[in-house]
């Protein structure tokens, strides 16, 4: 397949040494693409973000209910060589640093394009590439902005993921549990078109998720008793797939009791 052949490149390339540096910092170029929004930073060995750039594609994706995979390869194809360079620009920096770029997990066609760019660049200029998982990434975050020492447990709730992991150093993480069906982000947005909170002008410009939250600051939280899921079951895993049927049931119900209290009413 396409991905791995590029994996299998990119493993290549990460034996390029490069020692012509022109700062006496260590900086890193990170890409990142592996969903719908195309983005890039350079960051130096403190823990500084010197400059970034970054493409939203949010408000195409909310138009269509929810990531499209090949548009979202789309517009990460029109606008990395921009984003990278506004990143660069913004540094104050020439491309005289090492690459990361996200491998995994991510859409396929997406983690291409990012891939493919930061070879084509490492390749072109001579430069480390370093391959980077999005999601232990994610759980380093928090190490930029407080000195947390190692090890750490971290919870990974995204749209795309959801994980339970204990972090014991930069390259050391034990997955102690995972979503097992939907992953939190594919249930809210579910649930949120089901309830057409999108239709709403306030929400127009939200992602499910926020609509849901948004909204949720007027309700009532004890209005619907919310079962727990895998109670009986002795792991650390997730499962949401319980909560999207018991709220689509609980949508149906409800819009149920309206017809017939609007019937009742002729």
């Amino acid at each position: 397949m396409r991905l791995a052949s590029l994996i299998r490149t990119f493993r290549s390339l990460q034996n390029i040494t490069y020692c012509r540096f022109a700062h006496s910092r260590k900086l890193v170029l990170g890409i990142e693409t592996s969903c719908d929004d195309t983005g890039a930073a350079v960051v130096d060995e403190n823990k500084v973000i010197l400059g970034e750039g970054c493409h939203s594609q949010m408000q195409i994706h909310l138009e269509n209910g929810g990531v499209i995979p090949y548009i979202a390869v789309h517009f990460h194809q029109e606008n990395i060589k921009s984003v990278v360079e506004t990143a660069l620009k913004n540094s104050n920096i020439n491309l005289q640093v090492s690459i990361a770029v996200t491998t995994k997990p991510g859409l396929r066609g997406s983690l291409e394009v990012g891939i493919e760019y930061a070879m084509q660049l490492a390749h072109s200029s001579q430069i480390p590439l370093i391959p980077v998982h999005h999601m232990e990434a994610h759980a380093l975050t928090a190490c930029l902005f407080n000195d947390i020492p190692f090890p750490f447990l971290c919870l990974l709730a995204s749209g795309g993921h959801c994980q339970l992991t204990l972090v014991k150093g930069i390259n050391e993480f034990y997955l102690l549990g995972d979503s097992q069906h939907n992953s939190p982000g594919e249930v809210l947005d579910k649930i949120a078109r089901r309830l057409k909170l999108l239709n709403l002008p306030e929400c127009y410009e939200m992602s499910g998720g926020k609509a849901i939250e948004h909204m949720a600051r007027g309700g009532d939280p004890t209005a619907f008793s919310v079962p727990l899921m895998l109670v009986h079951h002795r792991d650390c895993n997730f499962s949401f797939s319980g909560f999207s049927s018991f709220a689509t049931f609980t949508i149906e119900n409800e819009e149920e009791k309206i017809w017939y209290a609007n019937l009742s009413a002729l």
